[in-house]
């Protein structure tokens, strides 16, 4: 879904667990609800965007978003499926970015060989240096993954 989205310059701007709808984990299908924040092309932040919690740096900063705000919120509704309930507080601020990396890093030992990694690249800070939807997509760890 977020790759087809991006192919069409279309930002969802509120992926959060609320708004994806997984129906199988192998093999696998998925569907992304609630759009009514979603925008066309990139563009400047100037109000709240979706949910806070979710919300990659950039958003914060009011710096000019693009899909990979869409990658960074994926990123973290994967780590709070792990986990079991979702991740709390705005990661525009330092302390609380370096508190969810240490948190991946206790979540990693439940988690697929593999997945960690792709996970701190789609939250990377640095948001030119995230992966695309389709990179995301075409890693190998998912391969891995199987119905519980």
């Amino acid at each position: 879904g977020l790759k087809n989205l991006h192919a069409a310059g279309i930002m969802h701007r509120d992926i959060n667990p609320s708004n994806l709808l997984v129906f199988s984990l192998q093999p696998a299908a998925a569907a992304i609800g609630d759009f009514g924040m979603a925008k066309v092309g990139s563009q400047s932040a100037e109000k709240f965007l979706g949910s806070l919690s979710y919300q990659a740096p950039e958003v914060a900063t009011h710096e000019t978003n693009t899909n990979a705000i869409d990658i960074f919120s994926l990123a973290l509704s994967i780590m709070a499926t792990f986990e079991g309930c979702m991740w709390s507080g705005p990661l525009s601020d330092h302390e609380n970015y370096s508190a969810m990396l240490d948190h991946l890093a206790r979540l990693e030992t439940q988690m697929p060989d593999g997945l960690a990694t792709v996970l701190r690249a789609m939250l990377s800070p640095d948001s030119s240096q995230r992966p695309s939807a389709d990179d995301v997509l075409t890693d190998a760890v998912w391969e891995q993954i199987e119905e519980p």
